[in-house]
């Protein structure tokens, strides 16, 4: 707080209406606090228990080498599709070549 011995007597009152509108809102402001940190621990608490028993059910009844098996064939089917892809793309693309020979033979014959 400013010291009230360098205000004149209107700062000085206008000083004491802030400061008392200040301490009356300390109550106000800290029940506010303390319902939303009671909301958000009422929030927050249960997912991250839902989270926690999830892990837990995991670890308990899902097979880890299961799981690597699946990564495993998932990386390999990432690769297929890769492959089948590019093979498509030069299957098209000597497709269209032909079919311009085709056409070129065909105009020749002509």
């Amino acid at each position: 707080m400013m010291p009230t011995g360098h205000l004149s007597g209107l700062e000085e009152s206008e000083h004491n209406k802030l400061a008392s509108l200040a301490h009356s809102l300390q109550v106000p402001f800290s029940l506010r606090s303390q319902e939303l940190k009671q909301d958000l621990a009422q929030t927050l608490v249960p997912a991250v228990n839902s989270v926690k028993e999830v892990h837990r059910i995991i670890d308990q009844t899902v097979d880890k080498k299961f799981f690597q098996g699946m990564s495993m064939f998932d990386d390999a089917c990432v690769k297929m599709e890769a492959m089948t892809i590019r093979e498509r793309d030069e299957l098209e693309s000597s497709c269209l070549e032909t079919q311009v020979c085709l056409r070129a033979y065909t105009y020749a014959l002509l």
